[in-house]
């Protein structure tokens, strides 16, 4: 796809007399799970701190937007902590509080925003505060709101970047609504972008030696189905090796019996009516999918490994399965060892839960991070929960290509599907791009 970037506005403004009398909105998506109350340091903050400080370096007053949570959650808050972490980056950012009057912006923030100096900027209240922000309504329509107008008309607001590539699946108004300005990608957006034409390249190339690999771990097992349907269907995919709660959901759905322990989680986690689902996709492609051939518990706060076929009936009632075992990484290396495309999603174990449950986890992302394979394979790495066991297992992610913030999002353009933020930057392009491309 077409897209208009940062760099084109640069150029664009470094041709004006006067490149700091224009203001932009800055969509960026710091969304984070709270820790006891407060907001943690993480990498969407920080990536968001770099894209905002881009555009502050080139003299705009920069208007940002972003959310944390949604309705009825406990992350559902005020953004007062993340002004904090944002300034470490960026430098001084205004924040008042409040900035909203109903589904529109007070007079206060209003004014604020209409005194900012070149290279200042102010941030707004968490934009899900707001009543409509994420109504199902055509991009004109919310385009038609008065958060809209008022943005553009009262507040002057002449430029929109989009660096929520994480919500871009989101038909929100704040993703879709600008389409009258210029939309341009953030430093986030791009390197998603660049990173997924790399991955549609593998998708597409044809090697008979070297294979496409998924990796799929962690609870969110729902949103893996159109990634998998899709790929299975398009040929896009060799192996699909499962871990975590993916993981034992395919053993159960294969017929393995892992206990009563670990069918109580699927059940708590609204996951267990999906084995039909995942049955007849291993029935269709029984050389694709590949299941732990040993698990790993935690009793007495000591690490156990058992293999598939030996899982004594008392482990099986009283202990989940929350880690594969030394045997399966060992498995899954090899298989890796032979792919030109691995794409990482989800935790392989209960990392965050105990230092032992990390140790199918570490195997395979040594492997993965491993330099003298990632110069011979594209590896991509997504999610949060993916992020944050990077950190806690101190491996060294400069060696891996691309480290993800997304999950929903970049799943469903793994698929096939369009995301509408993605249609708003290319309308854009489309529509705008003749003027900064001269």
């Amino acid at each position: 796809m077409d897209f208009l970037t940062l760099d084109n506005l640069a150029r664009k403004l470094n041709k004006q007399k006067e490149p700091g009398n224009h203001t932009v909105f800055a969509r960026v998506d710091t969304n984070t799970t709270l820790i006891e109350g407060t907001f943690g340091a993480n990498d969407r903050i920080r990536c968001a701190g770099v894209t905002i400080k881009r555009l502050v370096d080139m003299g705009l007053k920069v208007v940002i937007g972003t959310h944390n949570g949604r309705r009825g959650d406990p992350d559902f808050v005020s953004l007062a902590p993340l002004r904090e972490m944002l300034s470490v980056i960026v430098g001084p950012i205004e924040y008042i509080g409040n900035t909203y009057d109903d589904d529109g912006i007070n007079q206060e923030a209003i004014q604020r925003i209409n005194i900012l100096g070149p290279r200042e900027a102010f941030l707004l209240e968490n934009l899900r505060f707001l009543p409509h922000e994420t109504e199902k309504r055509t991009p004109e329509d919310h385009s038609r709101s008065r958060f809209i107008q008022q943005l553009v008309n009262d507040c002057h607001v002449e430029y929109y970047v989009n660096d929520a590539f994480s919500t871009c699946h989101r038909n929100h108004r704040s993703i879709v609504g600008f389409g009258e300005i210029p939309n341009f990608a953030g430093l986030t957006t791009e390197a998603e972008l660049k990173s997924a034409n790399s991955v549609f390249a593998q998708f597409s190339a044809k090697q008979s030696n070297r294979q496409n690999i998924f990796v799929l771990g962690g609870v969110k097992i729902q949103d893996y189905f159109e990634l998998m349907e899709n790929s299975l269907a398009e040929k896009k995919v060799d192996k699909i090796l499962c871990a975590g709660a993916f993981g034992n959901l395919c053993l159960f759905a294969r017929g393995n019996e892992l206990g009563e322990a670990s069918k109580k989680f699927l059940v708590t986690h609204k996951l267990w009516d999906l084995r039909p689902r995942l049955r007849d996709l291993m029935k269709q492609y029984p050389n694709v999918f590949e299941v732990p051939v040993d698990i790993a518990t935690i009793q007495n706060e000591q690490r156990r490994e058992y293999a598939m076929d030996s899982i004594p009936q008392e482990v099986q009632q009283k202990y989940q399965a929350l880690d594969i075992g030394e045997r399966t990484a060992e498995k899954f290396s090899n298989i890796i060892d032979n792919a030109k495309l691995v794409f990482v999603k989800g935790p392989i174990g209960a990392f965050d839960k105990s230092g032992l449950l990390a140790k199918g986890c570490f195997l395979i992302l040594r492997k993965i991070a491993d330099r003298d394979f990632s110069a011979r394979c594209f590896t991509v790495l997504a999610g949060g929960d993916t992020s944050v066991m990077l950190a806690a297992l101190e491996v060294d992610r400069t060696a891996i290509n691309h480290v993800s913030l997304a999950g929903g999002a970049l799943l469903k353009l793994y698929a096939g599907e369009e995301l509408p933020g993605l249609i708003q930057l290319e309308k854009s392009y489309q529509k705008f791009g003749n003027s900064f491309l001269r």
